[in-house]
Protein backbone atom coordinates (compact mmCIF):
# COMPACT_ATOMS: atom_id res chain seq x y z
CA UNK A 1 0.00 0.00 0.00
CA UNK A 2 1.67 3.49 -0.44
CA UNK A 3 2.51 6.58 1.59
CA UNK A 4 -0.73 8.12 0.07
CA UNK A 5 -3.44 5.65 0.46
CA UNK A 6 -1.85 5.19 4.10
CA UNK A 7 -2.63 8.71 5.13
CA UNK A 8 -6.20 8.45 3.20
CA UNK A 9 -6.80 5.37 5.62
CA UNK A 10 -5.68 6.45 8.38
CA UNK A 11 -7.77 9.93 8.84
CA UNK A 12 -10.75 8.65 10.67
CA UNK A 13 -8.61 7.03 13.74
CA UNK A 14 -6.28 10.94 13.28
CA UNK A 15 -9.74 12.65 13.52
CA UNK A 16 -10.70 10.74 16.31
CA UNK A 17 -7.30 11.64 18.25
CA UNK A 18 -7.71 15.19 17.71
CA UNK A 19 -10.87 15.45 18.69
CA UNK A 20 -10.16 13.10 22.06
CA UNK A 21 -7.30 15.71 22.46
CA UNK A 22 -9.55 19.35 22.22
CA UNK A 23 -12.23 17.88 24.36
CA UNK A 24 -9.99 17.19 26.93
CA UNK A 25 -9.54 21.03 26.75
CA UNK A 26 -6.51 21.02 25.62
CA UNK A 27 -6.62 24.67 23.16
CA UNK A 28 -3.69 27.24 24.51
CA UNK A 29 -2.48 26.49 20.37
CA UNK A 30 -5.69 27.46 19.55
CA UNK A 31 -6.10 30.53 21.87
CA UNK A 32 -1.93 31.57 21.03
CA UNK A 33 -2.72 31.21 17.31
CA UNK A 34 -6.36 33.16 17.66
CA UNK A 35 -4.35 36.25 19.75
CA UNK A 36 -1.78 36.38 16.98
CA UNK A 37 -4.58 36.21 14.09
CA UNK A 38 -6.33 38.89 16.02
CA UNK A 39 -3.36 41.60 15.99
CA UNK A 40 -1.79 40.83 12.59
CA UNK A 41 -2.53 43.52 10.02
CA UNK A 42 -2.14 41.00 7.35
CA UNK A 43 -2.22 37.18 6.03
CA UNK A 44 -0.55 34.85 4.32
CA UNK A 45 -2.03 32.08 4.30
CA UNK A 46 -0.10 29.01 2.73
CA UNK A 47 -1.01 25.65 1.38
CA UNK A 48 -0.99 22.91 -1.31
CA UNK A 49 -2.95 21.32 -3.38
CA UNK A 50 -6.17 21.05 -1.50
CA UNK A 51 -5.03 22.75 1.23
CA UNK A 52 -4.60 25.66 -1.26
CA UNK A 53 -7.98 25.82 -2.18
CA UNK A 54 -9.43 25.63 0.89
CA UNK A 55 -6.90 28.62 1.39
CA UNK A 56 -8.95 30.44 -1.05
CA UNK A 57 -11.72 30.51 1.45
CA UNK A 58 -9.89 31.01 4.29
CA UNK A 59 -8.67 34.43 2.44
CA UNK A 60 -11.92 35.14 1.66
CA UNK A 61 -13.56 35.05 4.90
CA UNK A 62 -10.32 36.80 6.25
CA UNK A 63 -10.98 39.96 3.71
CA UNK A 64 -14.88 39.63 4.00
CA UNK A 65 -14.27 41.08 7.16
CA UNK A 66 -11.80 43.32 6.24
CA UNK A 67 -8.61 42.00 7.23
CA UNK A 68 -5.91 41.82 4.26
CA UNK A 69 -5.27 38.27 3.52
CA UNK A 70 -3.45 36.38 0.72
CA UNK A 71 -2.86 32.96 -0.18
CA UNK A 72 0.78 31.50 -1.34
CA UNK A 73 0.82 28.22 -2.76
CA UNK A 74 3.80 26.36 -0.64
CA UNK A 75 6.25 25.23 -3.31
CA UNK A 76 6.48 29.13 -3.90
CA UNK A 77 6.91 30.10 -0.03
CA UNK A 78 10.08 30.70 -0.30
CA UNK A 79 10.66 33.26 -3.19
CA UNK A 80 7.95 35.93 -1.01
CA UNK A 81 9.75 39.01 -0.27
CA UNK A 82 10.01 39.31 3.60
CA UNK A 83 7.12 39.32 5.61
CA UNK A 84 5.64 42.92 6.69
CA UNK A 85 5.52 43.86 10.28
CA UNK A 86 2.64 42.63 11.90
CA UNK A 87 1.42 40.18 9.49
CA UNK A 88 1.25 36.28 9.94
CA UNK A 89 1.10 33.17 8.30
CA UNK A 90 -1.28 30.51 8.41
CA UNK A 91 0.24 27.07 6.57
CA UNK A 92 -2.57 24.55 6.15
Amino acid sequence: MTNFKNDILDQPRQLKKTLAYHSAGNFAEFRRAAAIINIAENILIVGIGASYNAGLAVAHAFNKQGVFATVSDASEFELLPAMPARAAAIFL
